[in-house]
């Protein structure tokens, strides 16, 4: 019997101690005073393939262990991407490009949706000691709404932040980041709430230097979340356009709501990265979703580690909500 309890706590032990290398992230900590679910999957236990233009998960290795945290990432990614299908068509064409997709980091956020905007939903406070004290005697109704008073007109809904890294056959690296709302969303039109201009950043290390960026937006003009034959995507000049930040980050600004005709389904930078291929890197993604014209203002701050951590401040105060995702990598 003593065999085998030494045999199962050091199994345990290993579990532990891979868990805590292959994680980065935790999902459920999180400085920020909104609801959020924010981690990171390391390609590390599963391969991604395309087979007739979808995307193929599979866990690597028949090992024990191994399967044990390749059927945890496999699940996990398969269920990210089930709410957003359209996350898994970014995956799947950068591997159809020949990339090897290394880690992919996500930030989910619930929204709260009114007549003529959206909004991110605040953490629940804890009461304090004398107020569960007096509310088990004396009942004490609460009530959630907005600065301006108006209540939900809809559903709840979520949005993602994605960040992933990829990596070419010449050795440089892909850093995408990408927003997209959740499958059964919303639609674009006058009586719906979103219509505007939104903001996507992404800054990179001062280690790594970037050759060149693209970006692409994506619409979807159908009362259908899925995407149709009347999906367009956006042109630059006309619905979105890019301000270079030097090497440190970029930012794109994209209408939302192009004329009252379609949501903004989904939109991805990608910049090709060339630098140091030692040490922990970080990639930092930024979306700001407005109701009302409005701009903002950056501000650059490195770290030690060369980190370029941006600080993203609106003209206009209450108009807008930000999210943020991030990926740390070393490989």
């Amino acid at each position: 019997m003593k065999r085998v309890k030494r045999s199962t706590v050091l199994f345990l032990t290993m579990i532990l101690m891979l868990s805590m290398c292959n994680f980065y992230v935790d999902a459920t900590e999180s400085d920020s005073i909104y609801e959020e679910t924010r981690d990171q999957i390391n390609i590390k236990y599963i391969s991604l393939n395309v087979d007739d233009d979808e995307l193929s998960i599979q866990v690597k290795d028949n090992n024990f262990i191994y399967r044990y945290f390749g059927d945890k990432e496999k699940k996990e990614l398969s269920d990210v991407l089930e709410r957003y299908p359209e996350s898994e068509s970014a995956i799947a064409q950068t591997i159809q490009t020949g990339e090897d997709v290394c880690t992919i980091s996500y930030t989910e956020i619930p929204i709260r949706i009114y007549e003529d905007h959206s909004e991110r939903v605040m953490k629940e406070t804890k009461p304090s000691l004398l107020m569960r004290i007096v509310s088990a005697f004396v009942p004490i109704a609460y009530a959630a709404q907005t600065q301006s008073g108006t209540t939900a007109e809809k559903v709840d809904k979520n949005f993602a932040l994605f960040t992933m890294v990829s990596k070419q056959t010449d050795g440089t690296y892909i850093a995408s980041t990408w927003g997209t709302w959740e499958k059964g969303s919303w639609i674009g039109g006058e009586k719906y709430p979103a219509s505007g201009y939104d903001f996507v950043l992404q800054s990179v290390p001062d280690s790594f230097s970037r050759t060149s960026h693209d970006f692409s937006c994506l619409y979807n003009t159908s009362g259908s979340s899925d995407l149709t034959d009347n999906a367009y995507y956006g042109n630059e000049g006309t619905e979105y356009s890019i301000t270079d930040g030097g090497n440190t980050y970029l930012q794109v600004e994209v209408q939302d709501d192009p004329f009252g005709l379609g949501r903004l389904s989904m939109c991805i930078l990608r910049t090709t990265l060339r630098g140091n291929l030692n040490g922990w890197r970080t990639i930092n993604s930024y979306y700001i979703h407005t109701w009302k014209s409005l701009d903002i203002s950056v501000s650059i701050s490195v770290n030690s580690s060369k980190e370029a951590l941006l600080q993203i401040t609106p003209s206009i105060s209450g108009k807008s909500w930000q999210a943020y995702s991030y990926v740390t990598f070393d490989f």
